[in-house]
């Protein structure tokens, strides 16, 4: 019995907080728009086209609900007037944020008269904008996608307290007090709100050009401390996470197998020469290379795997928010365009072109086919001054005691 007395009260609380006619319920998650018309003059079409039939002439300062617009037409609604007019001829009024204050309930009509039947009844306490009095103490006000006249004496100017947005990810604006509402932005986490009311788990919220609804919970009075996350620090849970799925593989020893076949990025984890190599069982030498920071290698998955650096699957380098392995390399080493030493992949980590590489004393160059375990040379040479060559997509570029120049 305990159970049924509860939920009759929810049903009845919630019926209180507004009863819609059914087509302004329907389309609970559009917006509509109040509008008003700024010629001497505005005929209402039946159909959106000048040929026609007219059905009502508005007047200037009318309110009108818009449906939606196209082709220089606008879908309105005044009262029980119902049609289309000339969009030019409309203009976005000005309107305040108004406080329903009847704690019987706001009662909107779809005209200014106590005779006509009731459209909605909306909560007190609940939020309206108001678009300014129509004469005989009514007010044109909206709701969500309700809209209509309510007695100016049942509306108020609301007293408001400063809180902040207190979720990570922000918070959502909806055009009513329910998640069904229309959303019409986010506020970012740490921006200081207007609240005007509040109600039921949701706050009507006002910041610079945004206002609306959003759930109270993601609000709080003192303003939250936010961490920035410095690039270094993102780069290194990214990684990680990458790691603990099996896409990435850290600086050691790996038997054969745990590192599936494919072409990895290498990234040094020292300032010195890191090493990698892939040996057979019997303990041959399938490949093997010193990196000085970064570069690209073919795993075999045929041997025993060395590396003293990090191992990324080439498919996992977008989760990164890099195209290659130099990307990383400079987010980890807090360095932006680098140009030194290392191996680069030609559409990754540098374009296609013509380039100059100049050496401090003795350098060496390569131009490969592919990763270290999987490539031929097309070039390579030691040089002590510079050296030029055209490089082409999907080539490897490997340079020691140099830099590139374009």
């Amino acid at each position: 019995m305990k159970k049924i007395i509860i939920s009759t009260m929810l049903v009845a609380m919630l019926s209180l907080i507004f009863s819609f006619s059914l087509d302004e319920t329907a389309n609970a998650s559009s917006f509509r728009e109040v509008k008003s018309v700024n010629a001497s003059s505005l005929v209402v079409k039946q159909k959106p086209t000048t040929s026609s039939t007219t059905i009502s002439t508005l007047k200037k300062g009318d309110f009108v609900t818009v449906f939606s617009q196209e082709n220089g037409w606008a879908s309105i609604q005044k009262g029980n007037i119902i049609g289309y007019v000339n969009a030019s001829f409309l203009t976005t009024p000005k309107s305040t944020i108004k406080i329903a204050n009847s704690k019987s309930g706001l009662v909107v009509k779809t005209v200014p008269s106590r005779s006509v039947p009731t459209s909605a009844t909306l909560q007190y306490n609940m939020i309206v904008e108001d678009f300014g009095p129509v004469g005989n103490g009514w007010s044109f006000v909206q709701y969500g996608n309700v809209t209509g006249y309510v007695a100016s004496n049942f509306i108020g100017t609301p007293l408001t307290k400063v809180k902040y947005v207190n979720t990570a990810s922000g918070v959502v604006v909806r055009n009513i007090a329910s998640t069904s509402g229309a959303n019409i932005g986010t506020i970012v986490n740490g921006t200081e709100v207007k609240v005007h009311s509040s109600l039921f788990g949701w706050s009507y919220v006002t910041a610079g050009n945004q206002k609306g609804y959003v759930v109270d919970k993601y609000l709080s009075t003192n303003k939250p401390v936010i961490i920035v996350e410095t690039p270094y620090k993102a780069m290194v849970r990214k990684v990680n996470a990458l790691i603990s799925e099996g896409r990435a593989f850290t600086d050691g020893s790996y038997t054969i197998g745990e590192i599936p076949q494919g072409e990895y990025a290498f990234i040094s984890l020292a300032d010195d020469f890191n090493y990698y190599s892939e040996e057979y069982l019997s303990g041959e030498i399938i490949d093997n290379e010193i990196f000085e920071s970064f570069g690209y290698v073919y795993v075999h998955e045929a041997g025993n795997i060395q590396t003293e650096g990090l191992l990324i699957d080439l498919d996992s380098l977008s989760s990164l928010g890099v195209t290659g392995a130099k990307g990383i390399y400079e987010v980890l080493n807090n360095v932006k365009n680098y140009n030194d030493s290392g191996m680069y992949k030609v559409g990754l980590d540098i374009q296609a072109g013509y380039y100059v590489i100049e050496s401090s004393s003795e350098a060496y160059v390569a131009l490969l086919t592919g990763p270290i375990g999987r490539n031929d040379i097309i070039d390579n040479d030691f040089f002590d001054g510079r050296y030029a060559l055209s490089i082409s997509e999907g080539q490897y570029l490997q340079i020691s005691g140099g830099t590139i120049l374009k």
